[in-house]
């Protein structure tokens, strides 16, 4: 029943925040606050919460003890064409196979504001890992504006750890 009250209530904000967005620009940081909502709410309705705490923000090249192993971003640049692409490692420390892909990575500028995702990603996180090893790959995300910049990756979506690290000058 709690779970029902919440899809309703989460149905309701989907139609509602729209119709009240006057321009563009209202509606993308309605959307915005949509997102955040949305996600608490999945938490809520999941019985679950973050094991990580995502208010700590670790730096390039911190190997970070996840549920998955150690996550580490170990290089971030922009390339000529303002795509930002940013370099993962994961070391599976568990006794199972865990997924790594690029679609758990969020980054959001000095605002705030989500960027988008850039899908022409060269050896772009995607797969399973096996116990014991090791894989690195790619997120990209079209950027064109200051830093500093704040990396998110969601293992697992919104049912379990969430790692922030800030890209600065």
């Amino acid at each position: 029943m709690k779970k029902t009250i919440w899809i309703f209530v989460l149905i309701t904000l989907l139609i509602a925040i729209p119709v009240q967005a006057q321009d563009s620009a209202q509606l993308s940081d309605k959307l915005a606050e949509l997102e955040e909502t949305a996600a608490n709410l999945q938490l809520i309705v999941a019985g679950t919460a973050p094991i990580i705490d995502p208010t700590i923000v670790h730096r390039l090249n911190e190997a970070v003890p996840t549920t998955i192993g150690l996550l580490q971003i170990t290089e971030a640049f922009v390339t000529t064409d303002g795509v930002l692409r940013i370099s993962f490692k994961l070391l599976n420390t568990t006794d199972e196979p865990v997924l790594f892909e690029a679609s758990g990575v969020t980054v959001r500028d000095a605002t705030g504001k989500k960027l988008d995702s850039s899908w022409d990603c060269p050896n772009r996180l995607n797969g399973m890992l096996i116990p014991g090893d090791m894989m690195q790959g790619n997120a990209c995300v079209e950027f064109a504006g200051p830093l500093p910049l704040r990396v998110y990756y969601a293992i697992y979506g919104y049912e379990a750890d969430f790692v922030s690290w800030e890209i600065s000058e």
